[in-house]
């Protein structure tokens, strides 16, 4: 499609071999927090490069991953928590993923099974690992603020993105700033 620009950017490092077991522990949530937080390591060049569209306002965005739950949701929670929105609405944006995921429940389970054929639906700790909770996404939401202040605090420390070149895409995401040229500035 004309003007449409596809950006593929790989994760920095290998994520950790993921203990289905562990998502039996506090319902899940440690262990989504977990995963979460390391996602934010290893895709921080991705959510870099998007969070840079949004800065310059280049026009609409565009982002998934495999399944459209994890990675997607923890950028989705990171724009989000700029633009403003409460933790209990990115909580609910977040159980909305159930609507993509829940007709391709078979497809990603045998998905999963590539990365351990032993995997079952009955495996401990699987029937919480394909689960959407909003409780998922607020336990993330609260190591981010416990770590870096909140989402700007890791914007701002792990991405370098200066404090003014947040403002800037909070008012673009707010729709208070429009398509004017300009790059993220480093305070």
């Amino acid at each position: 499609m004309q003007g449409v620009q596809n950006v593929w950017i790989p994760g920095s490092i290998p994520p950790a071999p993921i203990q289905v077991s562990k998502f039996q522990e506090n319902g899940g949530v440690n262990a989504y927090t977990a995963m979460y937080l390391e996602i934010l390591e290893i895709y921080a060049p991705s959510f870099l490069t998007a969070l840079k569209c949004i800065h310059d306002a280049r026009g609409p965005v565009l982002f998934h991953c495999t399944a459209g739950k994890d990675r997607t949701s923890v950028l989705a929670s990171l724009l989000l928590s700029l633009a403003g929105a409460p933790t209990s609405l990115i909580a609910y944006d977040y159980t909305l993923t159930r609507v993509g995921v829940e007709p391709n429940r078979e497809m990603l389970l045998q998905m999963l099974k590539l990365w351990n054929k032993e995997w079952t639906a009955e495996t401990p700790g699987m029937s919480e690992f394909v689960q959407v909770r909003g409780k998922f996404m607020l336990g993330f939401l609260d190591a981010v603020q416990e770590k870096w202040g909140g989402v700007e605090g890791y914007v701002v420390e792990v991405l370098g993105i200066g404090k003014e070149g947040v403002e800037r895409m909070r008012g673009v995401l707010r729709g208070e700033v429009g398509r004017e040229e300009g790059e993220i500035r480093d305070d």
